[in-house]
Parts: C-alpha cells; structure tokens; sequence
C-alpha cells in the first residue's frame, strides 16, 4: 500500500466516524426535545400544581 492510499483510509475512516457522532448527536437532541414536548403537553391541562417544596436541610459539616 502506498502512502497516499493510507492517507485516503484514515481520511474515509474520520469521515465515518464523524458522520456517525453527528447522528448520534442529533438522536440525542431530538430524543430531549421530543420528551419535553409530550411532557408540556402532558402539563399543560393540568389545573393543579406540579412543583413540590420541600424544608431545607443543611448540610452536616465535615471535620
């Protein structure tokens, strides 16, 4: 194999690898913003509160 065939496999190589980075980006991405979707819908008619306080607890000092 010559020097300038390595070179194009490593070049094909990180053209693949990005490409599949970049799907897997985007799946995460729309995977996020289909769930908050149906979470607001699901929200949305609820006459109710969702948000819950709770007391405050302080955090124990370490020695």
């Amino acid at each position: 194999m010559t020097v300038q065939l390595i070179d194009n496999v490593h070049h094909i190589i990180n053209h693949y690898t990005h490409a599949g980075l970049s799907i897997l980006f985007l799946f995460v991405v729309y995977d996020i913003i289909f769930f908050d979707v149906k979470t607001v819908l699901k929200v949305r008619n609820n006459k109710q509160r969702t948000d819950k306080k709770i007391a405050y607890v302080p955090i124990p000092k370490v020695h």
